[in-house]
Order: structure tokens, then C-alpha cells, then sequence
């Protein structure tokens, strides 16, 4: 980062050369007018090698004729003339988090930095809207305080970077998702989604709402805010149609609300964040793509004016965060894709233009009918009085459509109204005529005279009958007196959403030794009693190299050959061997004349012998390759096979020496003799992650 600058006098500015001017005034106030627009600084932290464009036609891209220039590693521009126009920035990496910047950001004309907050400057907005907006003092001059500049490693301007950074996140999150709904070209396009997010944003903010306060956002005015980008980027003259009819296949107002929370808890973790840990946070927000897996998901549901399932969503998004991938405030990067929230099948509504419930009836003295629900629900619903002195078993029945149960899908839902606490419904569906039933009851959640959303496990149907009669009786074991229930949106719930496990991660292999390196490996054999290794060409042929390794019948059972490409303290090594607590094995591509040849892989600390580690391989190949893996979490005796204990692994001592022993226990001195004089071959001495 760039050093705080003094403050000096107007006239010692007008002086310092051009990669200061923007620091003058100290703390990033404001450079001497006779050089605004000729340099300055992008901030999203500071950007590097990003496109800076002076924008002498206002259409926010760098056409013929208009100058451009690059940043510098610290986010620094300078136009080799003034600029009198609007600046546009493009491209480029976040020099702290070093991922790359994918929108655009702009300013108006004289501007000494360029942020997400002068872009708002430039759609239209002034100073003091966005310092009320976001909860900044009414001084605050965007156009040339450096929200990144940082003193001692500490950000002189600490609120404002952070409310910065925060706004930032809103609106690449939002620009992600149209993006992402685009059914081609989305990705090329997020500078210019950027722009019309943020035009829509500044829309809604110039009416005087109230993003920020202290340091937390309010989840209404995000909602609000994704909205309004939602309608701009739907109805843009400068997006492609595959954009703008991926925009507006989603209802604005509906995917406000959904992604609101989810946005809420990324922006405060930036607003509550240390300075220590800002930019490790800014980092987890940018790389996290739950909101926009999770909008991709339930695209089909977000058509859909609000509705009941709007708030479901919500809440389920939240949950990606609070219970399966990071804590409020912790964002933790890309998680699990969310699985679909899926639709069931509405059954009956009681609003439909044809009744879908068709010969209401009643039995046990209860009196049904369909009429306006309590407040709260939706329209018409089924209301089922139980009068004084009724039956216990009132209640009433009706016909359907033929409900489309699966082997999968046995499981009714339904909202329900009571005016007593604690109830409890019968649900019972009839096959035609007369067939079997299955009857089930489900308690009423919560308290009395409020909507819930009741389910019933119907189990024991059976799919391959159809279903068409539904009886409903509320509170069959009791005598109640003028009880009221209301029944709404009974719905064929969906299937259960089955979410796999993670797939294993693939290991990964780090080379050690080739013997292809430019200079070639050492080769230090011992106990051999004749021939010594070498680098050998491939035995299957090509021009690969590998190391060639004698041992006979003479030879002692500890026969074995080191590898060595560097020289610690006078001693062969490989380099450390990075061992971890979750990575402790490493593997070698062996060529061996039979099947069985047991094979000792040996790691040591190259300057004292005393530290080490072995384990065991066999092989399974004769006059093959084949890759054997080496775990030294299990040394000695434990498996693959037998052999003498050793030393466990320690993950506090340093490992950088490796010998191999083929045929390790058999030769001189050791449980039997060696079969033959043999020739092995082995290649990619591997780490592995």
C-alpha cells in the first residue's frame, strides 16, 4: 500500500510531482484543482492493471479516440494530460485479495479516486444522498477521499472503506445472479450489468433511503434496492436480450426479498469486521457464490408475484449461511449448492374460478362452507363450524381431481386456522368408489387464531389406486362447543429433496523427483555388493528417465538406494516434505521383475538419522508399472505389510531425506535369501495432497 502523505501548503502541492497529488491534504483529502483528472487511484481495495478510460462521450466504454491508460500495483492512474470528463474503470485485480474485478466503476469529471461510491456520484446521486444513505458525515467528499489509504497497515478511513467495501458486495452479488440467469453471454457482460445494477440502485437511493446504520444494513432497504436493479437491468437499452430475459424471468419484487437476508449477512461481516481481518472477510464475501447458486436453483419459484413460498426461500437462503457453511457475519466462501426448494401440487384452493372441491358434504352434526378467511390468509378458505353439542366425529368431506400420490410423494399439506389451542385435525383421503382409505392425524402448531402450516404423512396409500374423496374432522376425541376451523391450500407436498454427499476429494500428487530435471537427482546406493543405481531410460521405451536399481543375491536386506537433489549441511536431500495432520502419504511409480517384492520407503531428517519414519508397500505388477502408495500415518508394523517398528510420524519434525528398498527383509542377514539377482525401476516420487 501507498504511505499516508503530509499536508502541504496549497502552493508546495502544486509542485509535487503526479504520483502524489492524490495523497495531498493528508488522510485522501482533496489534490490542488490544477491537477485534478489527471491522476488518481481505483478502489475496490486498490486495483491493479485495470483499464482507466476517460470518457469524453459518456457511454461508460473506451471507444476510439478516447484515452486510456493502466493502474499500477498500487491501484495508481495518471493520464498524461487532464481529463476533463467522467473516468471509467474496467478490469483489473484487487491487490489485497487478488481476485479479479468484475464490474465497473466510474466517476464524475475531476474526481482523484474512483469507487463503488462515486459510481453512484456519476448515475446521478449527490454527495449528501450517499452519505445519508450509508451513514457517513454530510461532509464526506467522495470524489477525493481515498477510501483504501492506510497508514501503519491500518486504514486511515476505516468507516469508510468498510461501508465501501459493503456496497460493493450488494452490488457484484446482484450483478452475479443477472448474470448467471442470462441463457448466454452473461459473463462477458458484468461490467455492463454493474452499470445498470448501480443505475437502479442509485434510482431507489435518491428517494432517501437508509441503507446503513452504525454497522448494520437494514434487510427491507436491500430488499428494496435488488429490486429496483432487478427492473433496470430487465428493461435496458444496453443489454443483450439474452440478459435482460433472464433478468425479467424472475419476479423483481420476489427476488428482492429472497436474496435480502443473504445479502444482509455478507454486508455486515464487512461492516463489523476488524481492520486486522477486513481483508480476509472481503475475500470470503467476494469468492462466496451461495446467493447465486441458490437463486439459479428456485429460478422456476421466483416467477411468482410474493407469495407464502417467497418467505420460505428467504429464510432457506439464510440458512446456507447460519446452518451449512459459515456463521452470520462469517462468510465463508463458496459452500454446497443449495438444493432446489421444490413446488408441490396445489390440490384445492377453495379460490379456483371451477371449484376444485366439489360435493362438500358433512357428518356429526358439523356445518361447512366456503367463505373469506380469517386475516392472514388467502381469499376464500373452508370453514368447518362445530356447533354446541355436535358429534365428536364432525367434520366434512369432499371430492377432488385424483391425487397424484408417487412412491415418493405420500405427504399432504395444508394451512390451517383454529380457534382453539392445541387441536388437532384428521386428514383422510377415499379411493373411488368405496376402495380403501387412509386416514391420518396431525396436531395444529402455535397458538389459537393464527395460520399454520399443518402436514399429514399418509404413508399407506397406495399408488397404484386413485385417490379422489377427502374427509377432514378437527378434534374427533373431544366435545367442543362453537369451534371454528379454516382449511386452505391443501397441497400434494413434493418430494423429498435428497441432497448427496460431497464427492471425496480427488487427491492431488506433488513430484518430488522425475529424474528429468535439468539437473539430473543423486543416486546413493548402500549395501548393494555390486552395481550401483543409475538414470536409465523408460524399460517400456519413449525418452522418459527413471532411476534403475541393482540388487543380488550377495546383497545385504537393508540394500537400498537414497535420492538426493539438494545438499543440506553436507547431506543428500529432497527438500522438506510437507506433512499434515490430513496429508501424511506419498507414492512412487515402480517397474519391478515380480509380483510381491515388498518395497520400504524410508524418510529421515537429513541432518540427524535419528529422526525417521518407515513404511511398507507390495507390489502387484510383474514387468509393469504400477503406482504403490506409502501412508506413514501407519509405520512399521501396521499394514500394508509387516516389518520392524520404527518411529511414528511426528508432524514437528522436519523430513527431507528418502531412501527406497526393494525387496526389503530378504538377502544377506535377512528372513530368506533373495530369489535372483533382479532389476527394479522407479519414477515420480510424490507428495501427495
Amino acid at each position: 500500500m501507498r504511505p499516508l502523505m503530509k499536508s502541504f501548503p496549497l502552493t508546495a502541492c502544486a509542485l509535487t510531482t503526479a504520483l502524489l497529488v492524490s495523497a495531498c491534504g493528508g488522510g485522501g483529502a482533496s489534490a490542488p484543482g490544477t491537477v485534478n483528472g489527471s491522476s488518481g487511484f481505483a478502489v475496490d481495495d486498490y486495483l491493479s492493471g485495470a483499464t482507466v478510460t476517460c470518457d469524453t462521450n459518456g457511454n461508460g466504454a473506451a471507444d476510439a479516440g478516447e484515452v486510456t491508460v493502466s493502474t499500477d500495483s498500487s491501484g495508481f492512474f495518471k493520464f498524461a494530460t487532464a481529463c476533463s470528463a467522467s473516468i471509467v474503470v474496467v478490469g483489473g485485480t484487487n491487490v489485497d485479495t487478488g481476485l479479479p474485478f468484475t464490474g465497473k466503476l466510474k466517476a464524475p469529471a475531476g474526481s482523484t479516486v474512483v469507487t463503488p461510491l462515486t459510481t453512484l456520484l456519476a448515475e446521478g446521486m449527490s454527495a449528501e444522498q450517499v452519505a445519508k444513505s450509508l451513514g457517513l458525515p454530510a461532509s464526506t467528499d467522495f470524489l477525493n477521499t481515498d477510501p483504501a489509504l492506510k497508514k501503519d497497515g491500518a486504514p486511515v478511513n476505516a468507516d469508510l472503506l468498510k461501508k465501501t467495501l459493503a456496497f460493493q458486495q450488494l452490488a457484484q452479488k446482484t450483478m452475479e445472479v443477472f448474470a448467471a440467469l442470462a441463457s448466454a453471454g452473461g459473463n462477458a457482460a458484468k461490467p455492463a450489468i454493474y452499470s445498470e445494477v448501480l443505475a437502479g440502485m442509485a434510482t431507489e437511493m435518491r428517494r432517501g433511503v437508509v441503507l446503513v446504520s452504525g454497522t448494520t444494513t437494514d434487510e427491507s432497504v436491500i430488499a428494496a434496492l435488488v429490486k429496483a436493479a432487478s427492473q433496470r437491468v430487465g428493461a435496458s437499452t444496453i443489454l443483450s436480450t439474452e440478459i435482460k430475459t433472464g433478468a425479467s424471468s424472475v419476479n423483481a419484487e420476489g427476488l428482492g426479498k429472497v436474496m435480502a437476508g443473504g445479502l444482509k449477512i455478507l454486508m455486515d461481516a464487512l461492516l463489523t469486521s476488524t481492520n486486522a481481518n477486513l481483508t480476509a472477510v472481503t475475500k470470503a464475501a467476494q469468492s462466496d457464490s451461495r446467493i447465486t447458486a441458490f437463486v439459479q436453483a428456485n429460478r422456476t419459484l421466483l416467477a411468482e408475484a410474493p407469495n407464502a413460498m417467497t418467505t420460505t426461500l428467504g429464510t432457506t437462503l439464510v440458512s446456507q449461511f447460519t446452518g451449512s457453511g459459515g456463521a452470520p457475519g462469517e462468510p465463508t466462501g463458496p459452500g454446497p449448492v443449495p438444493a432446489p426448494i421444490l413446488p408441490g401440487t396445489l390440490l384445492v384452493s377453495f379460490d379456483e374460478a371451477t371449484p376444485a372441491a366439489t360435493g362438500i358434504g358433512a357428518y356429526g352434526g358439523a356445518m361447512p362452507t366456503v367463505e373469506a378467511g380469517p386475516t392472514g390468509g388467502a381469499a376464500n378458505a373452508l370453514k368447518i363450524l362445530k356447533p354446541a353439542n355436535p358429534e365428536t366425529f364432525g367434520g366434512t368431506y369432499f371430492n377432488v381431481p385424483a391425487i397424484p400420490f408417487t412412491a415418493d410423494r405420500k405427504k399432504i399439506t395444508a394451512r390451517v386456522f383454529s380457534t382453539r389451542a392445541n387441536a388437532a385435525v384428521k386428514f383422510k383421503v377415499e379411493s373411488a368408489n368405496g376402495g380403501p382409505a387412509v386416514e391420518v392425524e396431525s396436531a395444529v402448531p402455535g397458538a389459537a387464531n393464527t395460520w399454520q402450516t399443518v402436514t399429514w404423512d399418509l404413508a399407506g396409500v397406495d399408488v397404484t389406486k386413485s385417490y379422489t374423496t377427502i374427509a377432514i374432522t378437527p378434534d374427533s376425541a373431544l366435545v367442543t362447543t362453537g369451534q371454528a376451523y379454516y382449511v386452505d391450500e391443501i397441497t400434494l407436498a413434493p418430494a423429498a429433496v435428497v441432497i448427496p454427499p460431497p464427492p471425496t476429494p480427488t487427491p492431488t500428487s506433488t513430484v518430488l523427483v522425475s529424474f528429468d530435471e535439468a539437473t539430473p537427482p543423486g543416486l546413493i546406493e548402500f549395501g548393494t555388493n555390486g552395481a550401483g543405481p543409475m538414470i536409465a531410460i523408460d524399460p517400456t521405451g519413449g525418452t522418459n528417465k527413471v532411476a534403475k536399481i541393482f540388487k543380488y543375491v550377495a546383497s545385504e536386506q537393508w540394500a537400498g538406494t537414497t535420492v538426493a537433489t539438494v545438499d543440506v549441511g553436507g547431506t543428500n536431500a529432497i527438500g522438506t516434505i510437507p506433512f499434515s495432520a490430513t496429508n501424511k502419504t506419498m507414492t512412487v511409480r515402480v517397474y519391478s521383475p515380480a509380483v510381491g517384492v515388498r518395497v520400504r520407503l524410508k524418510v529421515e531428517n537429513a541432518a540427524n538419522g535419528g529422526i525417521s519414519v518407515e513404511t511398507d508397500a507390495i507390489t502387484t505388477a510383474a514387468g509393469a508399472w504400477e503406482t504403490l502408495s506409502f501412508n506413514f500415518a501407519n509405520p512399521g508394523t501396521n499394514p500394508p505389510v509387516g516389518g520392524g517398528a520404527t518411529a511414528p510420524l511426528n508432524l514437528a519434525n522436519t523430513y527431507n531425506k528418502a531412501s527406497l528398498f526393494f525387496d526389503f527383509g530378504l538377502g544377506n542377514g535377512g528372513s530368506g535369501p533373495l530369489p535372483a539377482d533382479r532389476i527394479y525401476f522407479f519414477d515420480d516420487l510424490s507428495f501427495v495432497n
